[in-house]
């Protein structure tokens, strides 16, 4: 049973980010950066094939919570059960120097950049703790 369905959706790809859009329950709700793609999927992951730090989540579905980030010092959406990853979170970020595997969330401004990042993330976490407590909230990564 899945109440919340996030789907990011990977459209554009540089060699440094990764550009994408993110729906919620298949309503479009905001863009997404993230650091390259290199086309891994949760099932061929391997630690070689990760480069530290620069590389996007493996396209997959991961259960997400909300839990208090001791480096952003504020409840956000972690990332749960990311093969070869860890602490993968979605929060604020304006280029992929921003992100180290996580998920920035904004308005798409021009390659690799987006802007109001901050009340992004406010109305994201807004809908995500409107969710009733128990109930499931999964993240798909998809690549177009």
């Amino acid at each position: 049973l899945i109440t919340m369905l996030l789907t990011l959706q990977r459209t554009m790809r540089g060699d440094r980010y990764t550009m994408g859009t993110l729906a919620i329950n298949g309503e479009h709700f905001c863009d997404t950066l993230e650091p390259t793609d290199r086309h891994l999927t949760a099932e061929t992951i391997t630690p070689e094939s990760k480069v530290n730090g620069r590389t996007a989540i493996p396209t997959g579905r991961y259960p997400v919570s909300l839990t208090y980030s001791p480096r952003f010092d504020c409840q956000l959406p972690l990332v749960q059960s990311v093969p070869c990853f860890e602490g993968i979170r979605i929060h604020v970020g304006n280029t992929s120097k921003d992100t180290k595997g996580c998920i920035l969330v904004g308005e798409y401004r021009c390659k690799g950049l987006i802007v109001r990042s901050r009340i992004t993330l406010n109305r994201l976490m807004e809908r995500l703790e409107a969710c009733p407590e128990g109930e499931p909230i999964t993240l798909e990564v998809v690549s177009s």
